[in-house]
């Protein structure tokens, strides 16, 4: 899986939450949801969701690519590639936490969205939400991110039973 088809991966997870203008007034405690995608011998996708009621409050975002898949023979040169692919998009903006681990073969790439500090309507491009025509985003629903990630082919992941990347 190449670095274009990692990020075009986050960036249509992203895109495909759709967002709804009102949510329950209620306050329920926080849950929590997690999925998983993994491609044997290449990669590991994984997704954390906060959500109160139907709004998500967090999204965690960790992508693991070993260097071989994306024809990268080093950390070096791994770096350099996640570089020019432009790595640093999220960069500077609030509510949004951004690193990239370089190990012995593979890369860990992880994404961090607090959606309460986050304006996600100026970092809607950035962070590939799409509004119902093109409403102003007030939150994300936690339904339709659940539908629309499971529709991508994630896996819902109970306990913390994550197949590993070999």
């Amino acid at each position: 899986m190449s670095f274009r088809k990692m990020f075009a991966g986050l960036l249509a997870l992203l895109g495909a939450l759709l967002l709804v203008a009102c949510h329950s007034a209620k306050s329920n405690p926080s849950q929590t949801a997690d999925y998983q995608k993994l491609t044997v011998g290449k990669s590991d996708n994984r997704i954390h969701l906060v959500y109160q009621d139907d709004k998500v409050t967090k999204v965690k975002s960790t992508t693991t690519e070993l260097y071989s898949a994306i024809h990268a023979n080093s950390a070096d040169a791994a770096k350099q590639l996640m570089e020019q692919k432009g790595a640093s998009k999220y960069d500077g903006i609030k509510g949004v936490e951004h690193k990239i681990d370089y190990k012995d073969d593979r890369l860990v790439e992880t994404v961090m969205v607090d959606c309460n500090k986050v304006d996600l309507n100026a970092n809607a491009a950035i962070l590939g939400l799409v509004a119902p025509n093109n409403a102003k985003v007030n939150h994300i629903s936690f339904q339709q991110s659940d539908q629309s990630i499971k529709s991508q082919g994630y896996t819902v992941i109970k306990d913390g039973q994550y197949q590993e990347l070999n």
